[in-house]
């Protein structure tokens, strides 16, 4: 009977620790903080398919944290810079994953800076509620692009260069 209840007492005690908790708490992450903007000329030509198109290499990110501009890289990421080109239907597509660096009203502001310094700010209100992060407004040149919830096939915008 000694062995049994010493026997339960370690089950217990070691039977339910903090990373099977973490565990739980983890499990139903989701990071949703994505844009797909298609970049065309006054033409109507996709840029990102032209003869010279925009190479991922020549853009840089910068995310605004507090009142500076910082140069997103992170090496260890399998998008290292926050930015691909993707397909979608009607051609290749920039998905920008924006700053998740939000100021006292949820706003972010991510800028994406392009060869001849031409420069793009896409402004976002983040939501980060338990484990969901997620864009619920999108501004470009100050006006607002969407607002969640938007079907898939509305959740980008197309700039015209």
């Amino acid at each position: 009977m000694k062995k049994l209840l010493l026997l339960l007492f370690a089950t217990v005690l070691f039977g339910c620790s903090k990373d099977d908790d973490q565990e739980e708490m983890n499990c139903c992450v989701n990071y949703d903080v994505s844009v797909d903007v298609k970049y065309v000329n006054e033409a109507g030509e996709n840029l990102l398919e032209t003869e010279d198109p925009v190479r991922l290499s020549d853009i840089k990110v910068y995310h605004k944290i507090g009142s500076e501009w910082k140069g997103y890289f992170e090496g260890h990421h399998d998008i290292p810079n926050s930015v691909r080109i993707i397909e979608l239907e009607g051609g290749k597509h920039l998905r920008v994953f924006l700053s998740q660096e939000t100021d006292e009203k949820s706003i972010s502001e991510t800028r994406l800076v392009f060869p001849g310094d031409k420069e793009e700010i896409l402004k976002a209100e983040i939501l980060i509620d338990g484990g969901l992060t997620a864009v619920r407004k999108l501004w470009y040149k100050g006006e607002l692009a969407w607002e969640f919830p938007v079907d898939d096939s509305a959740r980008f915008i197309t700039i015209v260069r």
